[in-house]
Order: structure tokens, then sequence, then C-alpha cells
């Protein structure tokens, strides 16, 4: 009897430690994941988790449909030498498998793990702080219950920072330790991140149009990658592209900047490699390297600043040349080009000819590759001329520091083949790559070309209709992906639009409350993924690129919201306006110490902001009295001026406005 006590009561302390409130789903997770899939509800999952469970050849049964519309995490684990299974988590109960048979149940180290299917067909269901944990792995069950709070080790630290910055609607977040089990070689391009960081998440967006995957990764200091060797070289434009045949495999480029590069190197390498890089003096004119395959052959693609600096290279290392439709092809005496030390753009290929195209060195193995170059450029064959390719970079940046581009029509990547999607509609994969300080963006995209209908005359290009009579003037905004702009605007129904410039509907979403003033895009997580913020007559929001809610405070506003980041730093103040005005900081708290005192009262226009030398300056219309301050809200230009009704402005180091009588007024400061 007093052992059945025991057990009764361990059960209710057990189960009482289990409802603690979790932080994120990702607190549950086992160690060692190597891949995770995060919906933000399984309505948003189904097409996704088939195509990628297709792709992985995980063949497991849908456990989404069983979920309510809350989030659902699924994290891939290493069981058994090759074998990797799901667990999944979520908030929603599991209405199937409750309604299912219990084989049996165990207590494991204060949890319950319950059986539930059939003896042939079976999942291990446990609760954990609220949270349903299921999968066909006990092994991954019980670990979870044991280890999921464990602080994560420093090498999975980016994964957690990842989650925590990750809002769209699905999530993907892919280990370095995954290239390990990649038996499909043609995936290894796309789940290889060997060369980028130890682990990357990409936003998901998947649509009749194609598909595209918006990645973000942090660079680590200590543990260097390939990628770090860029580090500081700006993103440039492809000088190649005009010189690309339309019938290509596959073609990459990397910018190239000398003297960074070998910053990065100095870093890393030893002090015998560094004077064998510094001995090789063709670099000091490179901007940018290619590699460019065919069915056949791979070419390599230089591009040089001083086209007459090439040509005296050429001339020390070719031994004769012929003309070919008046271009000249060089048999070369030796390697001109030496890749040891190139860490991200090592092409490891026989230089046995060249060409000069322009600026550009054109290198093969065969004179027939190159002769087969020139006759496309001649013919105008080139994929600069080719529509399908321009759509298809539409929404891709211009400007990258390593880009590569499949065509699928004839490439090796069999990928998309293999998952019914025409490589007549879909004809091109590109991967772009960007560094910004430590953060390497990287994108995959698949975009459906269009057919193009020509007429004669004059055409209408683009137009949009808005559902409703719109009462937000339209305002450009950038895409942080392609850095091109888009238009957003608010109609009478409180229904916010996102739309392109080529007149195609993004997104749009009832925001359920009317926006007052302006739309301000901000860095709220200093990833360069830029949000919108706004006030509205009820409350402060904030949106990401997709129309999801970021944050959301209840406040009944005046005025349009007001953003100041003193030091440009993305420290961002947010001031709300009531009776009142309130302060916010980039974690949506309340900010003290500002003095209000000095500008109680009704505010008139929004405050601004100037800087002016070291010293920060705050101009408020306080009941019609004009306060100027410094950033904690210290009078610092005393005046006697009231009823302003325009905009004040920074002129010549004084502050210029006209007042109620027309007069120009100055303040110095």
């Amino acid at each position: 009897m007093k052992n059945k006590i025991f057990l009764l009561l361990a059960l209710i302390f057990t189960g009482c430690q289990n409802e603690k409130k979790y932080n994120s789903l990702i607190d549950l997770v086992p160690s060692n994941p190597l891949i995770l899939v995060k919906y933000k509800s399984s309505s948003n999952a189904q097409k996704f988790n088939q195509i990628f469970n297709k792709l992985i050849n995980i063949k497991i049964d849908s456990v989404l449909t069983s979920y309510e519309k809350d989030e659902v995490l699924i994290s891939y684990h290493k069981i058994g030498k090759k074998s990797i299974v799901p667990i999944y988590f979520t908030s929603s109960e599991n209405k199937k498998i409750e309604s299912k048979v219990v084989i049996d149940s165990i207590l494991y180290d204060g949890s319950i793990i319950k059986r539930i299917g059939t003896e042939k067909k079976y999942k291990f269901v446990t609760k954990k702080n609220n949270v349903t944990i299921e999968s066909e792995s006990k092994l991954l069950v019980e670990n979870t219950i044991r280890k999921s709070n464990h602080v994560f080790k420093e090498k999975v630290s980016d994964l957690k920072k990842l989650y925590n910055i990750s809002n769209s609607k699905i999530a993907l977040f892919i280990s370095n330790d995954f290239k390990n089990y990649i038996e499909n070689k043609e995936l290894f391009s796309l789940f290889n991140i060997n060369k980028l960081s130890n682990w990357i998440q990409y936003d998901i967006d998947l649509n009749q149009n194609g598909i595209t995957l918006n990645g973000l990764a942090f660079q680590n200091d200590s543990i260097p990658k390939e990628i770090s060797y860029l580090n500081g070289i700006k993103p440039g434009k492809s000088n190649f592209i005009n010189i690309v045949p339309n019938n290509f495999s596959d073609f990459q480029r990397t910018s190239f900047n000398y003297y960074k590069y070998l910053e990065n190197f100095e870093k890393n390498e030893s002090i015998k490699k560094i004077n064998e890089f510094k001995k090789d003096s063709i670099l000091f004119e490179i901007d940018e390297f290619g590699l460019l395959k065919n069915k056949l052959d791979s070419i390599i693609l230089v591009n040089f600043e001083d086209k007459l600096f090439l040509n005296n290279e050429i001339l020390k290392n070719s031994e004769n040349n012929y003309s070919y439709r008046d271009i000249k092809i060089h048999k070369l005496r030796n390697q001109i080009i030496d890749y040891q030390h190139l860490k991200f753009i090592n092409y490891k290929l026989k230089q046995n000819y060249a060409s000069i195209i322009e600026n550009k060195l054109v290198i093969s193995n065969s004179k027939n590759s190159l002769e087969k170059i020139i006759i496309n450029i001649s013919n105008s064959s080139t994929i600069k001329n080719e529509n399908k390719f321009s759509q298809s970079f539409e929404n891709i940046p211009e400007k990258s520091n390593y880009l590569k581009v499949y065509n699928l029509k004839n490439s090796k990547e069999k990928t998309l083949e293999s998952l019914n999607i025409s490589n007549k509609k879909f004809p091109f994969m590109i991967n772009h790559t960007r560094l910004d300080d430590n953060i390497v963006y990287n994108s995959f995209s698949v975009i459906k070309s269009i057919e193009e209908n020509k007429k004669n005359g004059i055409n209408l290009d683009y137009s949009f209709k808005t559902d409703n009579p719109i009462n937000l003037t339209p305002k450009f905004v950038t895409n942080y992906v392609t850095k091109k702009n888009e238009i957003i605007t608010q109609d009478i129904n409180n229904i916010l639009y996102l739309i392109s410039l080529d007149g195609k509907l993004i997104w749009k979403e009832n925001i359920g409350s009317k926006i007052i003033g302006e739309i301000h895009q901000i860095d709220l997580y200093k990833n360069g993924r830029l949000q919108y913020a706004f006030n509205t007559d009820s409350d402060f929001q904030i949106i990401d690129k997709n129309g999801n809610q970021v944050k959301k405070i209840k406040n009944k506003n005046t005025l349009g919201l007001t953003v100041f980041d003193y030091d440009k730093l993305k420290n961002y103040r947010f001031l709300l306006f009531d009776n009142e005005i309130k302060i916010l900081d980039s974690k949506m708290k309340n900010v003290k110490g500002f003095i209000k005192k000095n500008i109680i009262g009704i505010q008139k226009n929004n405050p601004k902001h100037f800087r002016i030398g070291k010293k920060d300056y705050l101009i408020f219309n306080s009941n019609n009295k004009l306060k100027i301050t410094d950033r904690r809200g210290n009078i610092r230009i005393k005046n006697n001026l009231i009823n302003i009704e325009n905009e004040i402005f920074l002129n010549q180091n004084s502050f210029t406005t006209i007042d109620s009588k027309n007069n120009v007024v100055k303040i110095n400061t």
C-alpha cells in the first residue's frame, strides 16, 4: 500500500513539474539534431512536408494532419548507422492519436510515455511542459525527456539564435553534419553547408510561381569556413553573363579583391603559404572568377580590371596563337592561374588554351570549347539575350559574393525532375550568396517562366486594383532579399497590401485597425531582415516581410509612429502617442530615464531627431509650444515659439521653419 501511495505522489509531483512553461519548442529538441522544419501552423505544412520528405527520402505518414493550427516543429535525428527519424513537437493535441488504442505506457524520468496505435504500427507519445511530443523512436522521446533542458553546446548555439529570429510560415534549419547522410548526390549542393557555417536557416516561400529558400547563417571567427576568405569583398555584378551560352549546364561566379582576400588569408594560413600567395602578382588585377560547365567540358572565366596587364600576361605564358572569328586563341605554355590558395574558388582544371574577350580571360582544356564560346557570342546565343533567364533573375539581387546558376534542362541536377516539376516551365535554379559583416545570406530559387505575347502598339504593362478604396498613400519599400522596391498600402477595410512593381499581389492581410501616419522599415533583430513598423488608431504593430505579426502592443494613437535610431546601430526608440508619449526600446520595454515633464501635452506633429556634431536634438511640438531637448528629455535650447504648424528643417546647423505669420524663423544651435 505504501508503495502505491509513493508512486501516486511521484506521478503528481512529476506531473506538476512537467507543467512548467517552456520558452520555445526548440528548448525540448534532443541533442544533435541534423535538420529541423518549423511550421507556423500545420495548415502551412502539408505541401512542403510532402516535397521535403520525398527529397530526403524519409517514408513517414503525414502526422501533421492530426494537429490543429498551432506551431509545429519537426526535428530529424540519426538513429543507427544511416537511418534518420523525425520527432514532432507542438502545443496542440493530436486528436487522431487520442482516439487510438494505448497499447502500453511507461513512467520514464517523471514523464509517462504512451505507445499508441497497433502492434504493427505505433508511435511513442508524451507531454512535457504542455507540449505534445511524438515519434516512432522511443529513444528520441526518452532523450527529449532527459536532455531537453540542457544548454546547447557551443557548436549548436547558432541554431538557437536562428530559431529565435525566424518568423516565416515555414522555416528550415540545416546542420553541417547533415551532409554525411545525403544519399542523393544531386541534393548535396543544397544541403551541404560546409563552406558557409555550422547551421543555416531558410525561410521557405512556396507558391504556384515557384519555390524560394531565403537563408541566413552566422560566421564564427574561431572556426573559419571557406566563405570567410571572402569577408570584406564587396558584392558585385557578374561580367560573364554576356559570354555564357544558352546551352550551358551550370555557371558560377565569385567576386574577388586581392587585398581583402589577403587580409583573410593572413588570419588563417601559415607564413609559408602567405608568402607563396603574395608572390602571385596576377591576382592583383582580378575582380571576378567564374566557372562555366556544359555537357562535355568546363571553362574557367577570369575578369581583369586592366586589359593591358592581361595581354602582357598571356604573351608571357603562351607559345603560339591563331585567330578564330577575329578572336585569338592562345596555346598556353604554363598554367596561368594558380588556384591552390584560392579557398572558395578552387577550379582544378587543365589550362591548355585561352582567349581574351573584352577584359575577360577564358581558359579551357581544348581549343574546340573556346571556338564554341566564340560562335555563341557571335550569334548572340548567350543568356544575356534569353528572356527566361531574365525572368528567373527578376527577384534576385544583381550583386553577389557568390552566384551559381543551374540550367535544369542541361544540368546533371535532377532534383526537380524527381518531384515531377517541368524544366520547361522552371528552367533555372539560382543559388545566390551575399556577405554582410558576420552574416551569410544564402538563397535558392526556382521561378516559373512565362511566355510573352508580343503585340504592336503601346501597352499597359502592369496594374493592380485593391479590393476597396485605399486610405493610406502607397509607399515604396525595399525587399531585403532582392534589394528591389515594392509598394505597400492599406484600404478602407483595414487590409494591408504588399504589391510588386510588376503589379502582382505578394500578400494581403487584415490588420484590424486603420494605420495612422507612415509605415517604417526597421531591422529589429539586426540581421538584415527588415520588418514594417507602424501605429494604428488602436495599437502599435510590427510585421515581417510576409505579413506575419512580429509584435503587437495595444495603445490608442493620435499620431503616426516615430522611430529614432540615434547612433545608427539599430537600437531603436519607438514613440507612441495618446494623451502622453510612450517610448519603447527594441525589446518593447518602456525606456527609463527620459524626462517627460518637459514635453507634457498634446503633440501637434511627429517629433524629429537631428544629430549635429556629437549632440542630439529632439524637436517636439507640445501644446503648440516648440520644445528642443536632448535624447534624455532635458531642454537643450530654450525658445518662446508657439503655434508652429510647419515642418522643422536643419539648415547650416540652424533649425528653420515658417511661423503662423509666414515668417522664416531660424534657431541657432
